[in-house]
Formats: C-alpha cells, structure tokens, sequence
C-alpha cells in the first residue's frame, strides 16, 4: 500500500516485530483477515450514553431508534468521574463481575426491548492495575504502556473472557464491537510522545542499534517549521516510531477481537484525526499511521465526534479524518453527534458528588439552535455517507419533547436515505499526506491552518468536496475531479512523483499546493525545491506569503495553482474553482454540503438564498417535506429564517423532459 511504502523506509518499520515479539500466538490469518462488508441493514443511526438511565433510554426508542451504544467500562473520565454508572467489570487479577456487565445489558434491553448493540470495550488499565504495576496507566501514557508485556497479556485476557461471554449470551442482541484504549477512549497517548525508558529501550531495537536512543529534545526542529530529514534523521525516526506503535497496536487488538467472534460482526474504534488534531497534537497523540488502520481488514468501521471548531450556528461543523478514505478502503464511517445543547445541565453523580461547568462550551443555546444545529449534522453525516450517533453523554443532552420529536423525524429519515453516500457530485477533492506530518514541527500552526481550517474554507466554497489520504490515490479513480488540493505536500520523492503523474498531473486538472510542496525533496531541505514543484520563486518560509495570492502556471496537460499561504480563504478558493469550471451551487460563504441527491444549506443569519442546480431537477425540502417545485428547474430560492438548516432532494428529469424553469 502507499502509506507503507513510505513508512518501510524508515528504520521504524521494525517495530511491528518488536511489538508482537511477546504477544502471544500467531493468529489465523484466514479467519481475521478479512473485513466484515458493510451492509445497509445496519441502521444509519444510534443512541449513546455514557450513562444509560432509563428516561433517556425510553426516549429514543420511542423515537424508533433501535440501535444503542453501550460503554461498559473500567476507568475514570476526563471530567473526573467513572465512564460507566454500573459497576467495574475487570476487578483484579483474572477477576471479573460479569454480573455488572448483564445488568448494563439487560437493562438497556428492557428499557428498548428490539435494540441492538454495540458494545464499546474498555482495553484501559482499570485503577486497581495501575496502582499495582508502578503507575503505569494506560489512559494517560498509552504509549509507553503498550510496550509492556504484562500490559498485553492481561488486557488481551480481558477482552477474549468479554467477548467469549457477550458472545455466549447475547449474541443475537450485539450488531459490532468498539475497541477502546488511552486518553478518552480514542486512543490517545497524553505524555504528546515523551520517552520513557521502555520507549527508549523499544526505539532503540526497532533502530537496530543497540546505543540508540529518544534524541535529547526531539520536539526541536533545525529549521522554524520543518524537521532537517538528515540532521533530525533520528527524531523524525522516533515519531514515526511512536505513532505507528499505537496503530500497530489496535490493529493487533481488533485481530484478537475478530478470532473471538469469528468475524460475525464488525469490529471498530475512534482513529485518525488527521484534519482536526493540530498545533500542539497531531504529531503527538498516536494517530498519524491511521493508513495502517484504515487498510488492515482487522477494523470494519472507524468513528469520531465532529470537529470541535465551528460546532455553533453558522458554523461549518466537519470531520475529524479523512472521511473518504474511509469509505474508500471498505468500512462504515460513525460521525459523533456529542455537541452541547441548551438543555445541557451540571452532571451529578451520587448525594454529594458533582460535575461542575460541564456546561462550557455549548453549541446551541436556544431549542432553535438545537433543532437547527441537529439538522446540520444529520445533513452532513446523510450526504457523506456516514452513520450517525447521537451521544447523550451523562444524560439529558435531548431531554424536550420537541428536540425529541426531531429526532424521531430524522430516524425516519435516516431510513429513507439509508443508502446515500457521496456519489459523483464532487468535482474538488483534498488529498492529506500524513507523511509529510512527521517533518513538521508540531508545535507550530501551520498543521492548523493547511488541513482543520482549510476544510473549514472549503464547506463555505459552496461546491462539494472530498476528503482523502494520499495513500488512496493507488485504488481511486480521479475522473471526476477538476480540482485536487494537495495542502501539505512538503515531503516528495520519485515514488511519489511518480504516483502523482499518473493519478492526479493530467486530464486537464487544476493542482492547488499550499505553502511549501516540496521543500522536502528526495531526503534534502531546501526553499528552492518549491520553486522546482511550483514554477514560484520562494524565498524564505519565516514571512508566509499573501493569503489571498494564487500564482498560476500552465502545464501541457494540468494547471498548477500555487498558494503561498497555509491561511486561506473560502473566497480565494471558489475563484480558483470558477477558473477551473468547477460548478457552484452557492456564494453566500455558508456552509453548504452536496451529493447527487441532496444538497444542505446551513445558516445563522437567514435571508434570502439562491441555489443553483448542475442539472434540472424537481426540487422538495426535506426536513419540512415542503415542494419546492414540481417542474424542473436549474436554480431556485428560498427565504430561510435564522437560525436555520435546510436539506433538499434533488430529483433529477427523464430523459423526455426537456423544459425547465
């Protein structure tokens, strides 16, 4: 695969043979190796709580949502409170009170009699192991206790005893299984990659070199933004290293898990934020190898919340991966719907015990907001192929009769659009290079700025777009795009050259770069590589260039559009999409999202809004199931109140019909 060729390069490809050294028998690769195929029979939308609490249970079976996500965990959350309102299940060595695991079950079950699971597992070192194995806690140095063999071996007890009795007893009622580990639950390492003296042990035989070790002050790179790729050789080994540690490590989890069940169901966990971990994170939180999890058959669905940035109205919202790529190798994509609402209150646990401000940072302040806010994620989630959950947290997130009903309408909408995706409506395509993310110093803002925010400017072009790794370019077809935005390909090669001219160079397309392409070229640091890449001189990195600057050069058979800013704007970016002929349905600067199908708008603002059609279709809002019109038009407008989210079904005319408005 793509995404390997590059790492096999490196030195920290030996790794994988260090991690699985002790970690027991080789498994059956006929049995685990190959992926559950997504079906549409799994509904595209879920309950979840942290706390399962009759009430709200209630709720949303009454609102005919038939699929729950359960958590039941050993750990303590990050506000400081248990995950789970049952009982720890993994008590001590090789004792577990399954008891606590049945009522969690039975009373979800009760309280929605025709649901099916998903049953999220806790791999975290419960209290009871940390405090008796040196302080070494998983939810907090994920990293280093990975390397521990006592770690593995009894975390890898604990997850086949689980499965083994989920699966004995409740087999009919589990429609997949959620991995867990590290901070959150999603994985992360929280020392941001500090060594420890197992890491330096480990990185040392992964480097074949026996004196190796973590470089003194490996967050320091030679040059302001960049890691020198021969200077800082070593640091950029270890980062490597430490990332793909974490994805090695799920993998091996959800191989275990898929021998258990013998592939019955699917297997998933939350990974790869490469568009939302940015400045002080994506280096140093263990995400950075999601190829390797994205492409092993070990995981068939990937989830994450929505992006954290632009959750309020008028906001954008979005993704915390690469949607696309996803969808791409094979597996279900969960889109986390955990955003606070108006209703939310102080969570109390017990007499006495209270968590105080869980409040900060709401999303929606008023029911409108919610209602409105609710719309936008079910639009993007619908129109991107994503299955949806809404996460009530510790409960009461939903708790009013009309967001309720809302929910319920949208159940039933989920039904209808059970199998839309992203289609070819797309003609801009982003394609993130998690490579190049190991040369950059991750500290700095420029991994803010050339993937979270720039994704933000594209849901304001007014076109749709998609979401991928670099590494899908090997088993895509790039036919339909006009535009592909390579935003941080600082580190270049021949193999990926190679690779580029052949998938994206060509058929007439217009490449947008931003900032540095290629300033990292063959294994050598140097500004005039970008001028090699771009055709435009550069001349130092410290002053970045305009943002609104496009410099364009013709190619025989491509366009090259090179933007010296990693800062850019929705409005610099639908110029260039005009230029290449790449259809807009709008030029508000709202967020909009599209696919064949469906086309959402959202706003905060209101007003009058002009959508334009790329073909005549007869046109119905969704939402409020209201005719637009019944003949086909080309462009059609709309008064929207504020705040407000509209969705529109887009039925396209019969070869016979000709006339349109």
């Amino acid at each position: 695969m793509f995404s390997r060729i590059y790492f096999s390069r490196s030195v920290t490809v030996l790794f994988f043979t260090v991690f699985l050294v002790t970690a027991g028998n080789l498994l059956d690769a006929d049995q685990v190796d190959k992926p559950h195929k997504p079906s549409v029979t799994l509904p595209r939308m879920c309950y979840r709580s942290f706390w399962p609490q009759e009430k709200y249970n209630r709720q949303f079976a009454e609102a005919g949502v038939r699929l729950v996500f359960i958590y039941p965990s050993n750990t303590i959350s990050s506000i400081g409170v248990p995950y789970s309102n049952y009982p720890m299940i993994w008590t001590g060595p090789n004792q577990y009170d399954w008891t606590a695991l049945d009522r969690h079950i039975e009373d979800v079950l009760t309280w929605n009699p025709g649901a099916k699971l998903i049953v999220m597992i806790d791999l975290n070192t419960p209290p009871w192991w940390a405090k008796t194995h040196e302080g070494s806690d998983s939810v907090g140095q994920l990293g280093d206790v990975l390397l521990r063999e006592d770690y593995r071996r009894d975390s890898q007890e604990y997850l086949h005893r689980f499965l083994e009795h989920t699966e004995a007893k409740y087999r009919d009622k589990i429609a997949a299984y959620h991995l867990s580990a590290g901070m959150v639950c999603e994985w992360f390492d929280w020392l941001h990659g500090k060594t420890t003296p197992r890491k330096d042990a480990a990185f040392a035989k992964a480097m074949g070199r026996p004196s190796a070790k973590v470089p003194d002050e490996v967050e320091k790179t030679t040059y302001p933004l960049f890691y020198d790729p021969v200077k800082d050789a070593d640091k950029i080994a270890y980062w490597k290293f430490h990332n793909q540690l974490v994805a090695d490590a799920a993998v091996d989890y959800a191989r275990r898990a898929k021998q258990v069940t013998k592939n019955r169901v699917p297997i998933g966990l939350f990974f790869g934020y490469m568009m939302a971990n940015g400045t002080n994170k994506l280096l140093y939180r263990g995400h950075l190898a999601y190829d390797t999890v994205y492409q092993s058959p070990a995981f068939d669905t990937v989830s994450a919340p929505a992006v954290y940035q632009q959750r309020s109205m008028g906001g954008t919202s979005g993704f915390q991966f690469c949607q696309d790529s996803i969808l791409t190798n094979g597996k279900i994509l969960w889109h986390e719907i955990d955003h606070r609402t108006h209703l939310l209150k102080d969570v109390k646990q017990g007499p006495t015990r209270y968590v105080t401000n869980f409040g900060k940072g709401i999303s929606f302040h008023s029911k409108e907001e919610t209602i409105a806010g609710l719309r936008r994620e079910f639009a993007i989630g619908m129109i991107a192929g994503a299955h949806l959950w809404w996460f009530d947290m510790f409960g009461g997130f939903f708790d009013d009769p009309d967001v309720m009903a809302e929910i319920k309408h949208l159940n039933q909408l989920s039904q209808r659009f059970a199998d839309t995706g992203p289609g070819k409506a797309a003609e801009v395509a982003l394609f993130a290079d998690a490579d190049s993310m190991y040369y950059v110093n991750g500290r700095k803002p420029l991994t803010d700025q050339v993937l979270r925010k720039l994704q933000f400017a594209l849901f304001r072009t007014g076109t749709p777009w998609r979401c991928h790794s670099l590494a899908d370019l090997t088993r895509i077809d790039t036919s339909q795009f006009k535009v592909i935005i390579l935003p941080n390909l600082f580190a270049l090669d021949a193999e990926k050259r190679q690779l580029l001219e052949k998938m994206v160079l060509r058929d007439g397309k217009t490449v947008v770069t931003l900032f540095a392409p290629g300033i990292i070229t063959d294994g050598k640091y140097d500004v005039a590589n970008i001028e090699k890449f771009t055709g435009t001189r550069v001349d130092r990195l410290s002053q970045p260039g305009d943002p609104q600057k496009a410099f364009y050069q013709d190619h025989e058979d491509w366009t090259s559009v090179f933007l010296p800013s990693p800062q850019v704007s929705p409005k610099l970016l639908r110029d260039v999409f005009r230029k290449a002929k790449v259809h807009l349905y709008s030029t508000t600067g709202e967020p909009l999202y599209a696919n064949e199908d469906l086309v959402a708008l959202h706003t905060a603002k209101g007003g009058k809004r002009t959508i334009r059609l790329p073909r005549p279709c007869r046109v119905t809002e969704v939402f409020e199931n209201r005719v637009i019109s019944d003949k086909p038009v080309l462009e059609f407008t709309e008064t929207l109140p504020a705040p407000a989210t509209r969705m529109y079904f887009l039925e396209p005319i019969q070869e016979k019909e000709t006339n349109c408005e």
